[in-house]
């Protein structure tokens, strides 16, 4: 299934925190996400968890 130009969002209950506000997922493949607003989804994530000290 591909969607294009879809938009989505994302609500969080009292167990989740919200790491970085809304970014737009910029290259997936499936349900892999690939790159998120230009860069790297793996880079995201580590940027985000070294501010966060995880």
């Amino acid at each position: 299934m591909r969607l294009n130009n879809a938009e989505n969002s994302v609500g969080a209950t009292h167990s989740l925190k919200l790491l970085t506000s809304p970014r737009r997922v910029t290259t997936s493949k499936q349900l892999d996400l690939l790159s998120i607003a230009n860069l790297p989804a793996l880079d995201s994530l580590k940027a985000v968890c070294k501010k966060e000290a995880f």
